[in-house]
């Protein structure tokens, strides 16, 4: 795998003009119109992890994240919709935010000093708990997650536009929240350590060990030897910790469209060791397995030698692991020089007329 650093799209919305004055309130007060109430409860910046067909993507910049609660009061359903669906973004259809730099929240409203809201294209972001028109019940309430990108240097305060739709068909004007913005630190994926545990959404991950040095080899035609050199092997288990069964896919398998685990160093990333489907290690999976609740499997990976010693860095995609988002693990490495076997050799390949699998 190479770990992709996603940039995301930006969607420009368009300003609501209105003659009338729209209510006013500040971060954690409810907004209220109709029989629906929106409260920003918080906001902080972060990375996120983006679910693609064949893995998961890091965003190459951190994103504002705003946490809303909308509550619905009324006797009746009511229609969730941010215009997910909308040709256009604009200020009567969907959440926009506003640098204040005007004399007050209406007159912040435009154009000029709009923050930019996240795209995503085809790829979906597993934190965004609603992404299409739902129906909120009497009496319910409903937290979502807007995106943003990060305002710029030296913004202090910020509007949210609350679009009418979201407090009912009847409403005509948005709703502002005006609030003080300090810029948050960010949220950086934390990476875990050897033999520590790392909980996914359906499965365990931990890296129980590793090794560098020559790693014993048999070829499916006859023969016992070694690669063709010292290699870093990383032993781990996978446990299924959801009610249902999952799917492991090895890096053996290399008919997978999936996204390949990668290792990075001081000096860049180091490759994975390729090695033909005649050639088997002791250990290593080669096929697909159906992990049940609560069982383990074991696997290893083997990557070429690190060219330096320090941090090493492991990211795996958790679609490979049976489930989503990245997993990441800060391996110590110190470089030696792995002494050779005594009985070196390679393993065999196979004699002409002979088919590999």
């Amino acid at each position: 795998m190479t770990l992709k650093r996603l940039f995301l799209s930006v969607m420009v919305g368009a300003v609501l003009v209105a003659c009338e004055t729209a209510p006013v309130v500040d971060l954690g007060e409810p907004v209220t119109q109709g029989g629906v109430s929106v409260t920003l409860n918080g906001y902080e910046l972060s990375y996120l992890e983006l679910e693609t067909s064949t893995g998961a993507e890091l965003t190459n910049d951190p994103v504002l994240l705003l946490n809303i609660d909308v509550t619905n009061t009324s006797a009746a359903p009511l229609p969730y919709d941010l215009g997910w669906n909308a040709p256009a973004t604009t200020q009567a259809q969907a959440p926009l935010l506003f640098m204040f730099l005007g004399e007050d929240a209406a007159s912040s409203v435009t154009a000029a000093n709009e923050v930019s809201q996240v795209g995503f294209g085809d790829r979906t972001y597993l934190g965004d708990p609603v992404t299409e028109l739902i129906s909120i019940g009497p009496g319910e309430t409903l937290s979502d997650v807007l995106v943003y990108r990060v305002p710029q240097d030296g913004t202090g305060r910020l509007v949210l536009s609350i679009p009418p739709s979201v407090f009912g068909p009847e409403i005509s004007l948005p709703g502002y929240i005006a609030f003080g913005y300090t810029p948050p630190t960010v949220q950086v994926p934390t990476p875990s350590s050897v033999e520590e545990a790392i909980n996914g959404d359906t499965f365990t991950f931990m890296l129980t060990s590793t090794y560098f040095g020559w790693v014993d080899a048999e070829h499916i035609h006859g023969g016992v030897g070694y690669g063709s050199g010292a290699l870093f092997q990383l032993f781990f288990e996978v446990t299924n910790t959801s009610d249902q069964p999952i799917t492991y896919t090895p890096i053996a398998l290399t008919t997978s469209p999936l996204d390949l685990p990668e290792l990075n160093g001081s000096m860049g990333v180091i490759p994975l060791a390729q090695f033909g489907s005649d050639v088997i290690f002791e250990g290593r999976l080669s096929e697909e397995t159906i992990i049940p609740p609560s069982e383990t499997i074991s696997d290893h990976y083997l990557f070429m030698p690190p060219t330096s010693e320090g941090t090493l860095h492991l990211t795996v995609p958790g679609k490979r692991l049976g489930g989503s988002g990245l997993v990441r693990v800060d391996i110590p490495f110190t470089m030696v020089t792995p002494p050779e076997p005594e009985d070196l050799t390679l393993p065999p390949t196979p004699t002409p007329g002979e088919e590999e699998d």
